[in-house]
This record gives C-alpha cells, sequence and structure tokens, in this order.
C-alpha cells in the first residue's frame, strides 16, 4: 500500500515539474517548436537578468535632453545605445520630434530612482567624461529600449555595444509600426541626425 501511494506521489511530481518546465519554454518563446537550444539558452538568460537590481538607486536629478540626463554621485549619464533627435545644442536648431522625446524622458524618469547597467566590454566614459550607462526605472522599465520601442529614440549605431544587435531590431519594429518619429504625421524618419561621437 505504501509504496502504491509512493508512487502516485512521484507520477503527481513529475506532471507539475513537465508543467513548469512548458511554463518556462511558454515564457521565453511563445513557439516552443520553433525553439533551438541556443535560441532557448539566450532568452532564458535574458528573462532571469536582473543583474542591474545588484547595484545602487541612482536619483534622477535633471533631464538635459532625450538621451542625456543627470543622476546622484556620478554627475552626467549619456545612455547607451540610443540617440534621440537634437534640442540642446546651440549649433544646431531643435530637430524633429526633439522637444517629444524629452517630453518622454521627463515623464519616465525626473524625480525617479533608476538602476544602472554599465557596458563591461567598453569605457564607461566617452570623450566628453559623461558615464555611460543603460538605464532602468525602479519598477524595472528598461528605459533605453524603451525609447527606441516607442519610436522616441533611434538606435546608435556608432557605437558598438553589446545590446546593438537588439537594439538595432527595435528600431526596425519602430519604423515599421510608423511610431513615434517615423509617423508621416511627425517626422517620417527624416531628420538627418548626425550622431553623436562618444
Amino acid at each position: 500500500m505504501k509504496s502504491t501511494k509512493t508512487l502516485i506521489k512521484l507520477f503527481l511530481a513529475g506532471i507539475v515539474s513537465v508543467f513548469s518546465i512548458y511554463g518556462i519554454l511558454i515564457k521565453v518563446n511563445p513557439d516552443p517548436f520553433n525553439l533551438t537550444f541556443e535560441n532557448f539558452q539566450a532568452n532564458l538568460s535574458s528573462l532571469n537578468d536582473n543583474s542591474f537590481r545588484e547595484g545602487p538607486l541612482y536619483d534622477v536629478l535633471e533631464i538635459i535632453d532625450g538621451d542625456t540626463i543627470k543622476v546622484s554621485e556620478l554627475g552626467t549619464l549619456r545612455l547607451i545605445g540610443i540617440d534621440t533627435p537634437e534640442t540642446k545644442d546651440p549649433r544646431k536648431e531643435i530637430q524633429c520630434f526633439g522637444i517629444e522625446a524629452n517630453n518622454k524622458t521627463t515623464e519616465l524618469l525626473a524625480g525617479k530612482k533608476v538602476y544602472l547597467q554599465f557596458d563591461g566590454e567598453n569605457s564607461t566614459k566617452d570623450k566628453y567624461n559623461r558615464t555611460l550607462a543603460y538605464v532602468y526605472t525602479e519598477e524595472g522599465l528598461d528605459f533605453n529600449a524603451e525609447m527606441i520601442k516607442q519610436g522616441f529614440a533611434y538606435a546608435y549605431k556608432s557605437f558598438k555595444h553589446p545590446r546593438l544587435e537588439e537594439f538595432t531590431e527595435l528600431e526596425n519594429t519602430a519604423r515599421e509600426s510608423l511610431s513615434g518619429l517615423w509617423s508621416s504625421n511627425t517626422c517620417d524618419g527624416e531628420i538627418n541626425i548626425e550622431e553623436e561621437q562618444i
């Protein structure tokens, strides 16, 4: 009798395990039948990558423009991998959708606490001595990616960084869906940004 109960418990535990694994598969890839082992590893790693939460929280003190902010302790921070239309460069006119990008950054970051994630493959400073980082809100919003996704920023392609391919894909998606600056009602993607050298 005992052995029968043990077998039933093991059987039920096995079923729970199968559904748990299936749940992870669906979470990292909604189409598990089109899932290679390499993609599974990459997506699972991305899903569990909360390493930015291991660092300190910084106060956002000032929004300089859409892709540059000031934070406590570190001063001026240039966001890795994104480029927004210009609003503050005295040598240039305010570019199309620059004010909207600045307003979006203000909406999402002004007065907030943020986590920073640094590029482990390159310098943490640019030639203007600004800190370079990916920014995440306290709630976990991936701010750099979100700006590109919503069409408030371009993917910055002149500077190689670990998420360049991902950001380029996000830009392509925003362009195809005519989001933000890609819309024909705004700039139609025609801003002629000269990428700032960082």
